[in-house]
C-alpha cells in the first residue's frame, strides 16, 4: 500500500489598497454600528441573530462605541438582515 503525503494548501497574501475597507474584507471581517444597541441583553441578542447567520464566526460587541465586528468570512448584506429582523439598525462601517 503507498503512502500519500497532505500538504497543507498555501496561499499569497493579496496586496491591494491599504485602506480600512479593504483591510476589513481581506480576513473576512465585518463592522455595524448599532445605536439602538444599549444595554447586555440587547448585546446578547445583537450576538445570537448574529451567529443565526455566521455560526462559526467571532462576534466582538463593543457596547460603548455601540459597534459590533463579525471576523470569518460572512455575507455583510445576510448579517445586516439578521440584525434588521432582531429589530436592530446596523450601519456598516469602513473600519
Amino acid at each position: 500500500m503507498a503512502t500519500t503525503l497532505v500538504r497543507p494548501l498555501t496561499f499569497p497574501l493579496w496586496e491591494g489598497p491599504s485602506d480600512e475597507l479593504s483591510r476589513f474584507s481581506e480576513v473576512g471581517m465585518v463592522a455595524f454600528r448599532i445605536p439602538n444597541m444599549r444595554c447586555g441583553g440587547c448585546a446578547r441578542s445583537v450576538t445570537a441573530a448574529l451567529r443565526g447567520v455566521a455560526p462559526a464566526s467571532e462576534i466582538r460587541v463593543d457596547m460603548e462605541r455601540h459597534e459590533v465586528t463579525v471576523e470569518g468570512g460572512a455575507d455583510a448584506d445576510a448579517l445586516a438582515f439578521a440584525l434588521r429582523q432582531a429589530g436592530f439598525k446596523g450601519e456598516r462601517l469602513a473600519a
